[in-house]
């Protein structure tokens, strides 16, 4: 029998395998097309794919990509792009929460000993001004709600 062992998560042909011709302990079925047609046996040595029960050496494009038979060519699967999306949307947020983090931490490691001065009554005039630019800019970044177009406000001089 001939065999093509291929990877299920990508469908891409990683070994073709003849046990007539050599003795071979086969892997996992599941990953495993048996091949009986000459004419897809002699797609060795080309970068192939596994297509329900045939081969094409067209490449995948990428994971959110199916086989339409009827079509004959790799088209995308809207439920698993839609998952991708979603994700991606996730980690986006994630990022931006991640950022808004580190610029709140920053301003307000700023603010606050000038802020302590201040309310000893010993904070100089132009520190006064500074402290003001700070907390402004920590009220700006408070206010900031998710967005891929969202401006952000800008951090005062130190």
């Amino acid at each position: 029998m001939r065999y093509v062992y291929f990877n299920p998560n990508t469908l891409q042909v990683m070994q073709w395998i003849d046990t007539d011709a050599f003795g071979f302990e086969l892997p996992d079925a599941a990953s495993l097309l048996a091949i009986e047609d000459d004419v897809l046996w002699g797609m060795q040595g080309s970068e192939c794919w596994v297509v329900g029960a045939g081969l094409t050496d067209k490449p995948r494009p990428s994971l959110v990509h199916d086989w339409d038979v009827a079509l004959a060519d790799w088209v995308v699967d809207a439920d698993k792009q839609a998952l991708i999306d979603v994700e991606v949307e996730r980690l986006r947020r994630e990022a931006w929460g991640t950022a808004l983090d580190a610029l709140m931490v920053e301003a307000v490691s700023i603010a606050q000993p000038l802020d302590y001065a201040a309310s000893r009554k010993r904070l100089p005039a132009d520190k006064a001004a500074r402290l003001a630019a700070w907390n402004a800019y920590i009220d700006e970044l408070a206010g900031l709600e998710y967005s891929e177009q969202a401006v952000w406000p800008v951090r005062p001089l130190v």
